[in-house]
């Protein structure tokens, strides 16, 4: 396999520390909201007692206004002090100097979180959507590999001590002469506008190279699968050509009707907001990004006669395997359930491997 070399972008000046400064501004804010609920639900009782009422509402005005006052001075103080850290990192930083893996993993993963929010503010840490390595031209055979929430297309090659042998890029590689593509992209985005992007990113792809592209296959791990399946119907509503090269659709941990934690994230929220008190603590909870929300549905019914195979691993405790294989999926499915695999282990594991050998050499061969 060749080396994964992306160039990425570079070190942006100054880009982390408004990251931390608009997460520090936000939290700050829900804390001073609920420590002010808290409060009126006690002043508000006091107003009951004939003798305390009068006393308790000039009380409540100095406990307002000094409460104002800390948690306004504590705010500013925070992102006074965050801005001059920006600065010192800006200075710090050469911006010229590419991320190394350890770092672009640690964007990945703060896109993962709040990848929507980084893109609405304009911070240059948002990911945006490209296919690694750069200036790989189409060729007869491509599989195009698809990462999960938070993480980057370094995770398709790290090893593992349940692993044995090739990766599955190295593998596509060595046994089948495939071009193995990586794509990148901010795993906060709503599922949708990543499939869009991801759409149109293929169509210019194989324009800009006429008549060299072959056959695709698409494998995708967790998130990546509903983005994978999404970008297909996009292809489909817009007649995009890429879509007739596509022979198969691999997904690995795919959440299909859902993943039971942002299931479970959603009713926490809904049960936080009933109350005044702890209604800030659900807002802070819905901070989460659009696309970590988007894995409570799962993926859209299926109308693109694309080949699936749907992978679970039985050990999985993110993506039950009920969701990963999704049983109410039709047309050319096949399905493999495989024991004491966890969810981050379906990206490299020896049986997981030989079910895709088996399936690409059916497509390929």
């Amino acid at each position: 396999m060749r080396p994964l070399r992306p160039r990425g972008k570079p070190a942006v000046p100054g880009a982390y520390a408004a990251a931390l400064k608009a997460g520090f501004e936000a939290t700050s804010t829900q804390v001073q909201q609920m420590h002010q609920a808290i409060a009126d639900q006690a002043f508000a009782t006091l107003q009951h007692v004939p003798v305390v009422a009068a006393p308790a509402r000039w009380v409540q005005r100095v406990h307002d206004l000094v409460s104002t006052v800390v948690h306004t001075t504590v705010r500013q103080t925070g992102a006074a002090a965050l801005t001059l850290a920006g600065h010192a990192e800006q200075r710090l930083t050469d911006p010229t100097r590419q991320p190394g893996a350890r770092e672009q993993a640690l964007r990945s993963a703060l896109n993962g979180v709040a990848g929507d929010a980084l893109q609405a503010a304009g911070n240059p840490l948002a990911v945006r959507m490209a296919l690694y390595p750069e200036g790989v031209v189409p060729a007869e055979r491509v599989c195009l590999f698809i990462h999960g929430l938070a993480c980057d297309e370094h995770s398709w090659t790290v090893a593992r001590a349940e692993s044995a042998g090739d990766s599955y890029p190295a593998m596509v590689e060595r046994e089948f002469g495939a071009t193995a593509l990586f794509l990148r992209y901010n795993s906060g985005l709503s599922i949708s506008d990543n499939a869009r992007a991801l759409a149109v990113l293929l169509t210019q792809w194989i324009d800009a190279a006429p008549g060299r592209a072959g056959d695709i296959v698409l494998l995708g791990h967790s998130m990546g699968g509903l983005i994978a399946r999404a970008a297909c119907e996009q292809a489909l509503a817009d007649g995009s050509p890429w879509l007739d090269r596509v022979r198969m659709l691999v997904c690995l941990g795919t959440p299909h009707r859902g993943a039971p934690l942002e299931r479970a994230g959603h009713v926490l929220s809904s049960v936080l907001d009933a109350s005044a008190i702890t209604r800030p603590l659900s807002r802070l909870a819905d901070a989460r990004s659009r696309g970590i929300r988007d894995l409570r549905h799962g993926a859209v019914p299926s109308t693109v006669a694309v080949p699936m195979r749907l992978v679970a691993g039985l050990g999985d405790g993110l993506v039950r395997p009920g969701s990963a294989v999704d049983p109410a999926l039709a047309g050319d499915v096949e399905r493999v359930e495989i024991d004491g695999v966890g969810h981050m282990d379906l990206l490299n594991h020896p049986r997981v491997a030989a079910a895709l050998r088996r399936w690409l050499r059916a497509a390929w061969v």
